[in-house]
């Protein structure tokens, strides 16, 4: 792959504590790939960092949005970006520390030969080992939910660790996505699968944040479980011919 052609999307909201440390790791890691951080306006000065980072090289860009806008519309800007920049391959990454970037090789070689790969918590070999009871059970049923209401194949189906080609989200109309939330991880993949993205899983341990707080709130989840009704239902609509 001409990892020239590759950009890694971070989103970031009140990262400051992190952002200084990951950028550098995936840039060791990606070749000759370049970096998106898309700052939602963040009260801790992210958005500052991002820019320092950003004249240290020309391999790392920042994409300044006003106001937080959900997790959805900062990958969906990220895409839009990068597609207009002509990038082949993106991988949306978390700035939080929770994805390692060690795994970014291999996701890099297998969207050589996939059009959508998942950084999986569920297939053999991966695992989230850290998580108390309650996120774990949360998590379970999220993917239980999400994949028996959908129909899709997907082990795990809610990951935030994932490649694209571009050849794949130029078939997906953005501007019809039903949330900006974290819902938005779930339908990209229902929406590729759907529309013959070629796809792969490989095992990846999800991490601890290493500072900060988690973003999802009882907002969001409530939101997912809602929004993975309507997309099924829209989807069954629109094969029916309403």
């Amino acid at each position: 792959m001409d990892t020239r052609k590759l950009l890694v999307c971070i989103p970031t909201y009140n990262e400051i504590e992190n952002i200084d440390r990951i950028v550098p790791q995936v840039l060791a890691h990606i070749g000759n790939g370049q970096v998106l951080i898309i700052d939602d306006n963040s009260p801790d000065g992210t958005g500052a960092a991002a820019d320092a980072l950003a004249q240290s090289s020309d391999r790392i860009h920042v994409l300044h949005r006003a106001q937080k806008q959900g997790l959805g519309a900062a990958h969906r800007a990220a895409f839009e970006w990068g597609i207009a920049m002509e990038f082949e391959t993106f991988i949306q990454f978390d700035a939080d520390g929770s994805h390692h970037p060690k795994h970014l090789p291999t996701m890099i070689s297998l969207l050589e030969e996939y059009q959508m790969v998942i950084a999986s918590r569920r297939v053999a070999d991966g695992g989230a080992p850290d998580w108390g009871f309650h996120r774990k059970v949360l998590s379970a049923f999220g993917t239980a939910y999400s994949k028996t209401i959908l129909g899709v194949p997907f082990s795990d189906v809610t990951a935030g660790f994932n490649g694209f080609h571009r050849t794949i989200l130029t078939k997906i109309d953005f501007d019809s996505f039903l949330s900006d939330e974290y819902f938005f991880q779930v339908e990209l993949k229902y929406r590729c699968f759907h529309a013959g993205a070629s796809y792969t899983e490989f095992p990846i341990v999800f991490l601890p944040r290493i500072h900060g707080k988690s973003k999802i709130t009882p907002r969001i989840i409530v939101d997912a479980i809602s929004r993975t009704l309507e997309l099924r239902l829209r989807h069954l609509l629109k094969n029916a011919g309403f």
